[in-house]
Parts: structure tokens; sequence; C-alpha cells
């Protein structure tokens, strides 16, 4: 009986072997007019023929790092729709696959990519495995060139960004510490971007301390500063500002938030014994050396 099995499942391999095939393959990219810097998204979409089941899909022949400055992220799996071939009858499997990518680099060429795809097919105990391969119709990349000349303080934001603050307290006493908070967000890259900075305040005013940034990852930085109104005339923090460049609408913009109000309280409002201090930054104390 297990001879008649495997005498069997080996014909139907060889019948399903004939059959089974990618159907088609393209690969396209979003948006089509991309610039030096800026994140796009690359799509594969797959129609592969047959009973048996996709287990791993490698798109070949991209461009990437080594040979263009492209930078590719890992595929991952958007969609898979399994339906019938109206012209053959035979299941058909639909997939999308997406990746986010970058270029460094601007450029113009015609890649040729092909999707290789390890198949698997089972029989009651049995299965059989197998690789699938075709190429997909050439793949045209343009990334353009950033205009020139790009304004002073552009330290390469590229993409489409919000930037945001606020204030902590708002409503104050002179001497208390403001936490000033700002969230950098959006689509792009912001690795080697600088911060967002505040316009520097007039130092009969206000102190300040040194900006501390949180979290920089996933196209977000965020900054917290702290500011101390020295006197009643200290009303104002800010603004922030950034410049990006927004390659949907293909210009420089400078991202403003603030400037931030201040309202003050009545010294008499203190609370009995509470003090409030400008904090100094901590030295490190030096050894004295003893005398011999």
């Amino acid at each position: 009986m297990r001879k008649i099995c495997l005498l069997l499942f080996a014909l139907l391999s060889v019948f399903y072997a004939d059959a089974e095939g990618i159907k088609s393959v393209t690969i396209s990219v979003v948006p089509e007019k991309i610039y030096v810097n800026q994140r796009f998204r690359v799509e594969a979409r797959l129609e592969i023929l047959g009973n048996a089941d996709p287990e791993h899909i490698r798109i070949a022949g991209m461009p990437d790092e080594h040979n263009a400055g492209v930078f590719i992220d890992q595929w991952e799996l958007k969609d898979q729709v399994r339906t019938t071939d109206n012209a053959s009858s035979m299941k058909l499997t639909r997939i999308l696959l997406s990746a986010e990518a970058v270029a460094t680099n601007a450029l113009a060429l015609s890649a040729r990519p092909a999707a290789i795809v390890s198949m698997v097919s089972s029989f009651g105990f049995f299965s059989r495995s197998f690789t699938l391969r075709k190429a997909a119709p050439p793949l045209e990349l343009e990334i353009l060139p950033l205009p020139e000349p790009a304004p002073e303080g552009f330290s390469g934001a590229v993409g489409r960004f919000t930037l945001i603050g606020k204030v902590t307290p708002s409503n104050v006493f002179t001497g208390e510490v403001v936490k000033v908070s700002l969230i950098l967000s959006g689509d792009g890259e912001v690795n080697g971007v600088q911060s967002p900075t505040l316009v520097k305040p007039d130092a009969n005013l206000f102190k300040i301390y040194a900006p501390r940034e949180k979290t920089r990852s996933n196209g977000e930085i965020s900054v917290e500063q702290e500011w101390i109104p020295l006197n009643r005339q200290a009303k104002t923090i800010g603004p922030a500002s950034i410049i990006c460049f927004n390659p949907y609408e293909g210009r420089y913009q400078t991202l403003t938030a603030g400037p931030f109000e201040l309202t003050f309280r009545a010294d008499s409002e203190l609370q009995a014994g509470k003090t409030i201090q400008v904090i100094e930054p901590e030295v490190e104390a030096v050894p004295v050396p003893s005398s011999a």
C-alpha cells in the first residue's frame, strides 16, 4: 500500500509540476517621483498557479546599498488570496509584498528583478518541495537630487513632517522650572537630522539648560529643555524651528512651533514653606592632594 501511495504521489507531482508556475510578477515603487533621502515603498505583486503553497519568496535583482546606494528593508507579506484562474480553472494565489526603502544617491537605472518562490505540496503524509522563478518587467528607478542651493540650517530632513511643542507649566512663579517639549514627526528618515531648536532667550530674562533628546526613531525626534523665568518680564519662550524638504511639494519648508506664552502667578500664592530655587549644574568635586 505504501508503494502504491508513493507511486500515486509521484504521478501527481509530475502532473502538477507541468501545470504549476508563476503566472505574473510585477515590481513597482510608490510614489513615482522620489528624491534623495526620501522614504518610499517598493511593492511586489505575484500570481502563482497550482495547488502548492508558497513557503518563502525572494525578490532578486533589485538595486541595493552595494551597487546603487538604495537601502531596502525586509519584505513583508501584506496580502495573500487564494482564488481560481479563469483561463485555466486552476487554483491561483495572489500575493502582495511590500518593503520600505531609501536612496542616498541621485540615480537613474533600469533594474531587472525576478521572483524566486519556494513551494511545497502535500498529499497525506507525503510532501514535495520545489522552486519557481520568473522575471518581472524591468523596473525604471529614478532618484532626484534635492534642489540647490539648500537653505542655511537644513540638515537633511526629507519627508512630510510636523513640529509641535508645549510648555509645562504655563502658569508659573518667577524662578520656577518650566519644561519645554518638542516633537518632530513624519514619514521621513531622521538619522543624521539635527533636533529642532528653540530661539535663545535674553540671559536677563531666562536661565536655560541644554536640551535633552529623548527619542529618535521611526520618523520621530522628541526633545525636552528646561527654562527658568528670572523675572516677570520673561513672558515668551521660543519659538522653535527646523528646516525640512517636502518631496511631495518639491520645496523646502521651515516648520515652527510656538512661541509659547507664560502667565505669572502672584508670589503671595506660594505655599507656606515652599521655596523655589534655581538649580545650578552639578560640578564634580576635584580631590585636594594631601600634604606629605
